[in-house]
């Protein structure tokens, strides 16, 4: 679920000059360019196993960092941290394939598409209509390109109550 969700947040920016009438080219362009953006997001799957989560995130180029309501997920592009909070656990693992670079072949997925300037919602159905997802992003601000601290979390600064499994 994390990883459709990091997918679905770095369509952001392409999102939302597809919402300006933008082309598939200029699509193109602002997803390889990897403008800085956050957001409040929800994701909602429909069928027969339904899930909803929301939260925050901050994305820049193959980098990222999403708070939901039980993880944090951090990502510099080269390694990948899950941070359960409650459970005091921490995942590392390899940041893989570039989610960034695969965003196009999402863009023929999404339906229902209506985006306001500061505020985003669309649908992604799957290729046979088995799973319709329901995304929406608010509050969604084009920023500054944030230090590269802020896509990485510090294992060092936990305390031995906390364990960390790393599978890289």
């Amino acid at each position: 679920m994390k990883k459709l969700l990091a997918v679905l947040l770095f369509m952001l920016p392409a999102l939302c000059v597809m919402g300006q009438a933008g082309t598939p080219g200029e699509v193109a362009l602002i997803i390889r360019r990897g403008d800085p953006v956050s957001c409040r997001y929800t994701l909602s799957a429909r069928g027969t196993m339904p899930v909803k989560e929301s939260g925050t995130a901050l994305l820049c180029g193959g980098k990222y960092r999403i708070s939901g309501p039980a993880l944090d997920t951090f990502s510099d592009g080269v390694t990948v941290w899950t941070v359960d909070r409650a459970a005091r656990e921490v995942y590392i693992s390899g940041a893989g394939e570039s989610l960034a670079s695969r965003l196009e072949e999402y863009l023929g997925f999404v339906s229902d598409f209506n985006y306001d300037g500061r505020n985003l919602s669309c649908t992604l159905r799957s290729d046979d209509g088995s799973v319709d997802l329901d995304f929406s992003a608010t509050d969604i601000s084009f920023t500054s390109p944030p230090e590269d601290g802020a896509f990485v979390f510090d294992v060092s600064s936990l305390d031995s109550s906390w364990v960390v499994t790393d599978l890289r």
